[in-house]
């Protein structure tokens, strides 16, 4: 997505174990007062069901605790690609730690999170024909 003040680009982008994964860098300038912008950019993390995992209160609450950098920040729908979970690397004080744009690091970060949303679920992920 692009307008003249943000611009969200994929980095990175894998299937693993039936789940998808997008690493995204997030830039956009935010207005402070007339002509003067602050600008942030960071990284995102996210990993795609197919359907929302969490089938009661419990699951989405256990969910909501999965040990990922910064906590979940993101859970919603997609239309078109499924359920989504993600974390950012935009909190205080992250611009100064150089593992929060390590792609390497992002991707264990991004594989931790979903391995458990599905052991704090219960759930099984099927997987794709052929493996």
């Amino acid at each position: 997505m692009k307008t003249p003040e943000r611009t969200d680009t994929i980095i990175k982008e894998w299937e693993k174990d039936g789940l998808k994964f997008y690493i995204m860098s997030m830039m956009w300038a935010d207005r402070i007062k007339e002509g003067v912008y602050g600008l942030h950019d960071y990284h995102c993390g996210y990993v795609v069901f197919p359907e929302c995992p969490a089938s009661n209160e419990d699951d989405a609450a256990m969910i909501m605790m999965i040990d990922v950098h910064g906590g979940i920040t993101w859970n919603r729908e997609v239309e078109g690609e499924g359920y989504v979970y993600g974390f950012d690397c935009g909190h205080y004080g992250d611009e100064n730690d150089p593992y929060l744009r390590d792609v390497d690091w992002l991707t264990r970060e991004c594989e931790s999170m979903g391995r458990q949303i599905v052991e704090a679920t219960g759930r099984k992920v099927a997987e794709p024909d052929g493996e």
